[in-house]
């Protein structure tokens, strides 16, 4: 089964080597903190269904903590922590991900480690900005549902049919003609 490393993780000392010891794949979920119940329904079916590590900030107890006295050298490093010990990027989008500053950021610093990228799309997403197109989209349950089938290691383990996330506020299929991208402004 796979597993939350933020969660395995205890201190910011460790190696990302050790953490994600045995090559496995690792998700890095960034999510707006109002999308928490989407990102953590997505890290669920990442862990217990595909069997693939997931690195979700809602269980790291060190970056509530620096939170919470805003010590924003100590949220930044466990950020990149987090982000050192993923091989992909799985952003969770909604409407108020326009609104974040975090979402950006660790897209970028993904980008510059060169993660594999992708972003799962909620329901109500219907414009997005033109650097997002760069990466793998997944607009409904059955494109997440590949796109995780494919990060598995152990080949024997893959199903001809993958079973569909059941994901509150992702589509179960829409057409990709639904989504359009806009310029910078």
């Amino acid at each position: 089964m796979g597993r939350n490393l933020y969660g395995a993780s205890r201190t910011l000392a460790r190696t990302a080597r050790s953490l994600n010891a045995g090559d496995r794949p690792c998700v890095f979920i960034s999510h707006r903190k109002d999308d928490a119940l989407l990102a953590r329904e997505v890290a669920d079916y990442l862990t217990d269904v595909i069997d693939v590590d997931v690195y979700l900030d809602l269980d790291d107890e060190g970056l509530a903590g620096a939170a919470a006295v805003h010590d924003h050298g100590a949220i930044v490093e466990s950020i990149e922590k987090g982000l050192d010990v993923s091989t992909h990027l799985l952003g969770v989008i909604s409407e108020r991900t326009a609104g974040s500053w975090w979402v950006p950021f660790e897209i970028g610093y993904a980008r510059h480690k060169r993660c594999g990228v992708a972003y799962v799309l909620g329901e109500s997403v219907t414009e997005l900005p033109s650097y997002l197109k760069i990466a793998d989209l997944l607009t409904d349950r059955i494109e997440l549902a590949r796109w995780a089938e494919s990060l598995r290691t152990d080949t024997t383990q893959r199903s001809a049919r993958s079973s569909f996330p059941a994901v509150n506020g992702l589509p179960t299929i829409r057409f990709r003609s639904a989504v359009r991208f806009v310029d910078r402004d």
